[in-house]
């Protein structure tokens, strides 16, 4: 598993629980909270904004970074939003995204995991894949074009030459990629594109099916220092404990792959 890279380094919406129930089940409620000592008690104190798509795998690295040291307390959000705030001073520790592209440039960041994008449809639909999402009439979701999910989203599309025809579908744009899941798996929509990740957890309940191969390219995911960060030094042995042995086999568990 590989052990991170460094790049150079380039927003705090939450997650309504009872929304991600419903789309990846009860258990997940917990790693939604932005409140709480989490596993690691009594350690330096971190606060980390993550990516909503992060939230399962940093939930469970919560007891590790507890075995190092670290008192972790996470909020999930849009990687856009957790940036916009970040930069307007929100005392953020680390901030992880789900592309480098967000974080400045003028700094390092760690590149520490990767995902794929695959096609999601409500149980009953007849989309089979990627195609079907251009068919009249086929209701779609994407993450808006703003973040990052978005934005691979329509890149695959436009791989495939089908963007036109698939914006044409649209009926929502969402905030990531759990508020797409969740349109998906409450039948508000016959399809969406999301992460590999969330759509095993969502599939694994039974809520939505993965259809098709995953499709043409990969989300990178990016950590860095915060501009005000509090802690920095435990900011620090954060995105070490992230390029770990141990958080990589914690993220390859949750379905991302190496950095």
């Amino acid at each position: 598993m590989a052990q991170g890279s460094r790049v150079g380094r380039g927003p705090l919406s939450r997650i309504g629980a009872l929304l991600v129930a419903v789309v990846l089940g009860p258990a997940t409620l917990g790693a939604c909270s932005d409140g709480g000592d989490g596993g690691g008690g009594g350690g330096d104190r971190v606060l980390v904004l993550a990516a909503a798509s992060l939230t399962d795998a940093f939930t469970a690295l919560d007891g590790v970074a507890g075995q190092h040291g670290l008192d972790v307390e996470f909020s999930f959000g849009g990687s856009q939003v957790l940036v916009e705030q970040a930069d307007q001073g929100a005392p953020a520790d680390v901030i992880a995204v789900a592309d480098p592209r967000l974080l400045n440039k003028d700094a390092d960041a760690l590149v520490f995991a990767r995902n794929r994008l695959v096609v999601v449809a409500a149980k009953g639909s007849e989309v089979d894949g990627p195609v079907d999402l251009a068919s009249p009439g086929v209701r779609v979701v994407l993450a808006g074009e703003g973040v990052p999910l978005g934005g691979y989203a329509r890149a695959a599309l436009a791989d495939l030459g089908l963007l036109d025809a698939v914006l044409a579908n649209v009926v929502s744009e969402e905030p990531d990629a759990r508020a797409v899941l969740a349109k998906v798996a409450l039948g508000e929509a016959d399809a969406g594109i999301v992460y590999g990740t969330d759509a095993e957890s969502a599939a694994a309940n039974g809520r939505i099916t993965v259809v098709g191969d995953a499709l043409a390219g990969e989300a990178s995911y990016a950590a860095a220092v915060g501009p005000d960060a509090p802690n920095p030094g435990a900011a620090r042995r954060f995105l070490a404990l992230l390029a770990s042995q141990d958080a990589q086999r914690i993220f390859e568990r949750f379905g991302f792959l190496p950095a």
